[in-house]
């Protein structure tokens, strides 16, 4: 399995979903993280990311667009 680490900024505002399947509520944020490169002059890398449940709540909650994020996933 890959491990990724990122620290960026949100690009635009997080895009919040919450479904309700009979009994089970799923929750998911998605958002792009602008990650700079080691080389000011060579420009950002734009990833798509998706968070579920509790983390997607808190990043909907206490994120917004130019927000600086460090996070963790695979």
């Amino acid at each position: 399995m890959n491990l990724v680490a990122l620290s960026g900024r949100l690009t635009r505002e997080p895009e919040y979903s919450m479904r309700q399947n009979g009994a089970e509520t799923s929750e998911n944020a998605r958002f792009t993280v602008a990650v700079d490169r080691d080389n000011k002059d060579a420009g950002a890398d734009f990833i798509s990311c998706v968070a579920f449940n509790k983390t997607a709540h808190f990043v909907q909650q206490y994120f917004t667009k130019g927000s600086k994020i460090e996070l963790e996933g695979h």
